[in-house]
């Protein structure tokens, strides 16, 4: 018989034993038997048995004593590896637990839940580098006082310095629960869903009283957005369904939402959507910048506080400062059943007028989320003199998928404004798109698609025109999907808005859009092609950019 050493654990005085049923973390597990007992075997990185390792026996809710406090209840049990390394735990109360197996450099984890007399064999795992966790504690209201991080499940308990940070660099990989708590066990924030891999390191943030965190990383290589340039000061999209978000977690309009970056700062961000019952969200974060060909770029995401008040906030999102000077989102048909605004999202508040028989039964799903129906009747929204509409460099974009156009003499109206021969629109015909600028006396014709990439019925895309001035030539670009289609380059004009009186979806109360529109945004200045990619990438169906972990 092999010489196994083994440890005696009695949680509950004077309880008889059971004898349990585990899994590991990497490796599935075969059970039987009846004596209560659990066997496994752990080897090196060369497949060589590791000898005298520690094996660690804690329970899933174990939490190191903290150094202020008395010996606490044993809740775990202690063995090492023999010459084989094998080792053997025997006597184990119910609960579920956790097996760490360590020889001082590297480390394996096993998950164990208890069953009535069993013997389970958990099998062999390998022993694999070190996992490191590194972080920032929200220390508010707490100046002055010690604190420490300890993590749930595991032997592990680290102090928090004066500059408010901590470092766990023995971790075996695995998910983890952190809780900080003062020297006293008053509980100061918890942080769940943390996972490292074998000798990878993670940085996080703990706040104050939430719960969970997820962190966002951000592929901008081949395999993801394939963007190479820096994108500056951009608003990301994050969506959310029940594939990568358990809305039980959160507050039920998600007031309890934040982003940040990895070194604890704030990120603005503007909930569109955020519907428990069909379990869809879509929210907007500011970016500082957003790295080209990178995917180790990510972003922080906390939620799971019951206290928390929303600061959703869409102006701090589409600044006026970064150059958005109208964005129409319009998800109205999503809150509320009578359409009376298209609401603009930035702090210029051009909120159009809803025109015709708008209401909640004109909202549809889009690649973004919610959409909203026109129906080349009588719907459309009026816009008004929207002043801060009127500049000359800028980039107009929006998704859309028309259900019905006309013959190519007819333009079906997407943005205009003025009236008469003093005209300005973005519009499609029958098969391509327009952004034209007329006054009296000059016609400017700017970004005719060609009709093979352009117009398509009964399909979202994204569309896309930039107007850039250079001296006295103009330089106007259309974009489908993210790609130039066309480009126009013209000596004279200016690229002014003539008139006033802006409408979405008509103009002057005719030229009625029939379609579906998401995401109509106009921003000040020429955006790169590697921001209109961007966007697209970022916004189409199945996109590559953003993963969740």
């Amino acid at each position: 018989m092999r010489p196994f050493l083994t440890a005696m654990l009695s949680l509950i005085a004077g309880c008889f034993l059971l004898g349990v049923s585990c899994t590991s973390t990497n490796t599935p597990v075969a059970g039987g038997g009846s004596s209560e007992t659990v066997i496994g075997m752990v080897v090196d990185s060369s497949g060589q048995p590791s000898v005298q390792a520690i094996v660690r026996l804690r329970r899933n809710d174990y939490l190191s004593r903290l150094p202020a406090l008395a010996k606490s209840a044993l809740y775990g049990a202690d063995a090492l590896t023999d010459d084989s390394g094998r080792f053997e735990i025997s006597g184990i109360d119910p609960g579920s637990y956790r097996i760490e197996v360590s020889d001082g450099q590297t480390a394996v984890l096993f998950a164990c839940s208890l069953a009535m007399f069993d013997t389970v064999d958990l099998g062999i795992d390998t022993l694999r580098p070190f996992a490191t966790v590194t972080g920032m504690i929200d220390t508010a209201g707490r100046a002055g006082q010690q604190l420490y991080v300890q993590v749930v499940g595991l032997e592990r308990l680290a102090a928090v310095d004066a500059s408010r940070r901590f470092a766990l660099s023995d971790l075996p990989a695995g998910t983890f629960s952190l809780r900080a708590v003062t020297a006293n066990d008053t509980t100061v924030a918890v942080s769940s869903g943390i996972s490292v891999g074998p000798g990878a390191q993670t940085t996080v943030t703990i706040q104050s009283g939430w719960g969970f965190f997820k962190r966002l990383y951000l592929n901008t290589t081949a395999t993801g957005a394939n963007v190479s340039g820096d994108v500056a000061n951009f608003p990301l999209l994050v969506r959310f369904d029940a594939t990568n978000f358990d809305f039980t977690q959160a507050r039920d309009s998600g007031q309890d939402v934040r982003f940040g970056k990895t070194d604890g700062s704030p990120l603005p961000y503007e909930i569109e959507q955020w519907d428990p019952a069909s379990r869809q969200a879509a929210i907007w974060v500011r970016m500082d910048t957003v790295r080209g060909n990178s995917s180790d770029q990510f972003i922080i995401m906390q939620y799971g506080n019951p206290l928390a008040a929303s600061v959703s906030n869409g102006a701090a999102v589409f600044d006026t400062a970064d150059g958005f000077a109208g964005v129409w989102h319009f998800a109205e048909a999503y809150w509320t059943s009578t359409i009376q605004n298209f609401a603009d999202a930035t702090s210029n508040k051009i909120n159009g007028v809803a025109m015709g028989g708008v209401t909640s039964t004109n909202s549809a799903a889009s690649p973004l989320g919610q959409a909203l129906f026109f129906d080349g009747i009588d719907d459309y929204g009026a816009l008004g003199d929207a002043g801060p509409l009127k500049i000359a460099t800028k980039t107009i974009s929006v998704w859309a998928n028309p259900v019905e156009l006309s013959d190519p003499q007819t333009h079906k109206m997407i943005l205009s404004a003025g009236s008469g021969n003093a005209q300005y629109y973005v519009s499609f015909n029958a098969d391509q798109m327009y952004m034209s600028s007329n006054d009296s006396n000059d016609e400017q014709r700017a970004a005719d698609v060609s009709p093979v990439a352009s117009v398509r019925i009964g399909q979202w895309h994204l569309y896309t025109w930039t107007i850039a001035i250079e001296s006295d030539t103009v330089i106007m670009s259309g974009f489908v999907d993210g790609t130039e289609q066309s480009r126009i380059v013209r000596t004279g004009g200016d690229g002014s808005v003539y008139g006033s009186n802006f409408q979405i979806a008509g103009f002057d109360g005719s030229d009625l859009f029939k379609g579906y529109l998401d995401e109509l945004r106009i921003v000040k200045g020429a955006r790169s092609a590697a921001w209109i990619r961007l966007s697209f990438e970022n916004q189409r169906a199945g996109q590559s950019l953003i993963a969740l972990r």
